[in-house]
């Protein structure tokens, strides 16, 4: 279970430090960086507290409501702060679906 565990947590270790040199290097705007590190962030800490779970087995329910609550709170942040990036003029770099919803177009 030892090995399990500490597998897991250097794979979540290593996975959110790719993904971080991924975001700056790799993305171009705010939405981007912002969509690579909502899922960086949340695969990288469940893979985590996976590996706490089972190295100590006594947390197991607090990892448990620790991973729900990531896995519901992170998708409403990450659009949060991309809505305020839009309301403060930020433009995407590739199609801006939202704009064009505001103004009654059909991009199909």
């Amino acid at each position: 279970m030892e090995i399990i565990g500490l597998a897991l947590i250097a794979m979540g270790a290593a996975f959110t430090v790719l993904g971080v040199i991924g975001v700056f290097f790799r993305l171009k705007d705010v939405y981007e960086r912002l969509h690579g590190t909502g899922k960086v962030g949340t695969l990288g800490l469940i893979t985590i507290l996976a590996g706490v779970a089972f190295l100590q087995p006594g947390v197991t329910f607090k990892v448990i409501v620790l991973i729900v609550f990531l896995v519901l709170t992170a998708p409403a942040a990450a659009h949060a702060i991309a809505s305020a990036a839009h309301a403060q003029g930020l433009k995407p770099s590739g199609r801006d679906d939202l704009e064009a919803h505001k103004q009654g177009i059909d991009e199909t």
